[in-house]
């Protein structure tokens, strides 16, 4: 019988083997993932649990509403923590199932190979059909050889891909703590905002894309109001000026009338000096009038005239009186129509001041208004670079979870591959377990044959001593 030795020689090609290095390279790459994963799993936890009791300390110290607000954020940032946890974990569980499916079909295939070697050493085969199987073994380790190499190759893909994605996740867990506090920051900014402007919406607070549309829809409607403010400004500007126009008219207006009035007292005064002068020539020459009316004719003659004169005079005096009398009515008049002009001028005067107020007030407004548009636009260009940041980071994994999927499919397609190479091994065992049978058949035939020649030599032997014996037993028998 021939004794089934196992190759000892790593050089082997019918026997496959993991090398040294690639054992230590498999051992390193599970410590360092799990130390990468132990650390991002404890600094995840660290900053939820920082962020989260800041969120509860901060809800504890306002109102009813403002605690509600806060409460609804920190449960949707602890739906969210949940999901991206549960995500990490069932990439993990997807991966650590890959790799140990890897490696159980690595043992296998050894163990199928070895077993084959076994049954080739085992079995007494033609040379035609050893040489055969020689060549399929050959060709099924060079295969498997590929394989491996590719899934090895993969597998130190996934694990860079891995670690570059932690890396990733944690840094995005930083970036989103961050950015929370910028939001939290900024819807204390637009709550404050909105009751100086009057605004009194409780709105919940959107996620993702939806918070930026929002900002969006604010900065619109805070453009178009600040454009209907400008429109109000532009027409208290054009009623401002109006009014300017028609209080220098009124200026020019009582100007006149002051001139006028200057003139009139001037005429007045100069009406009263003809009256003095009038009355001086009326009353003067009485006396003597009366001294002539007692002496002549001709003095009453003389009389008669100047009693004519002053009627005359009377009558001019009494016109001239009624006249100055005409023209003080007309100067009280006119100062009654002063004073109403000039208190016109002063409600005039007290209205241009309080629109000036309010236009001092709708200034520092519209410069407060301004600068938070600036401020917001500020806000506005930093929330896009980190929509804009965010969706190439989503774009890259959809690129990472595109090329996971075409390396399952590899994969699937390597397990097909796989289930063949295994199927025909199968067969080939069939047919290597119905040769081994035959030869081992042949054998123990060959060794009955050569057990039934050895009976025979045997018995012939014992006959030919049997022979010999009863020859000396009667030579040398006793006489």
């Amino acid at each position: 019988m021939n004794s089934i030795t196992r190759p000892k020689s790593i050089d082997d090609p019918h026997v496959l083997y993991n090398t040294l290095q690639e054992v230590r390279g498999y051992n390193l790459s599970f410590i360092k993932i799990g130390h990468i994963q132990f650390v991002a799993s404890f600094s995840e936890l660290l900053k939820s649990s920082y962020l989260e009791g800041w969120l509860f300390l901060k809800a504890v110290g306002r109102r009813d509403k403002e605690k509600e607000e806060l409460l609804l954020q920190l449960k949707k940032y602890r739906k969210l923590h949940m999901k991206m946890e549960s995500v990490v974990q069932d990439e993990r569980r997807s991966r650590l199932n890959a790799r140990n499916d890897l490696g159980r079909t690595n043992a296998r295939l050894q163990r199928m190979e070895r077993e084959n070697k076994k049954l080739c050493l085992a079995s007494n085969i033609d040379e035609t059909s050893v040489r055969a199987e020689i060549e399929t073994i050959s060709i099924m380790s060079r295969v498997f050889l590929t394989f491996s190499e590719r899934m090895s190759k993969k597998i130190r893909n996934m694990n860079e891909i891995e670690s570059s994605l932690r890396e990733e996740l944690c840094w995005r867990s930083d970036n989103e703590t961050s950015l929370r506090v910028e939001l939290l920051l900024a819807s204390d900014n637009e709550t404050s905002l909105r009751v100086e402007f009057g605004f009194n919406k409780s709105e919940t607070p959107p996620d993702g894309d939806e918070q930026m549309l929002n900002c969006e829809k604010e900065v619109v409607t805070l453009q178009a109001k600040d454009a209907q403010k400008g429109e109000q400004l532009a027409k208290t500007e054009k009623q401002l000026a109006e009014i300017s126009k028609n209080f220098f008219r009124l200026k020019e207006m009582e100007t006149a009338l002051r001139t006028e009035v200057v003139t009139l007292q001037a005429k007045d005064a100069q009406k009263g000096e003809q009256l003095a002068k009038t009355e001086k020539t009326v009353f003067i020459p009485k006396f003597p009038l009366a001294n002539v009316c007692v002496g002549s004719d001709v003095g009453r003659a003389q009389q008669h005239v100047q009693v004519a004169e002053l009627r005359t005079r009377s009558k001019m005096e009494a016109s001239l009186r009624e006249e100055v009398v005409s023209l003080r009515v007309e100067d009280a008049q006119k100062e009654e129509k002063l004073a109403k002009t000039e208190r016109e001028v002063v409600t005039l005067q007290a209205k241009d001041a309080q629109k000036g107020e309010q236009l001092a007030k709708t200034e520092k407004q519209l410069t407060e208004i301004s600068k938070n548009f600036f401020r917001l636009k500020e806000m506005e260009a930093a929330l896009r670079t980190e929509v804009a940041e965010l969706r190439t980071r989503s774009k890259m994994e959809a690129s990472l979870r595109e090329e996971i999927a075409t390396m399952t499919k590899k994969l699937c397609t390597m397990n097909k591959v796989e289930a063949s190479l295994r199927e025909e091994i199968f067969k080939a065992r069939g047919k290597d377990d119905k040769e081994c049978m035959k030869t081992t058949l042949n054998k123990v035939r060959l060794q009955a044959d050569m057990y039934l020649q050895m009976a025979n030599d045997c018995k012939w032997q014992n006959g030919i001593l049997r022979e010999r014996l009863n020859l000396l037993t009667r030579q040398f028998r006793p006489p």
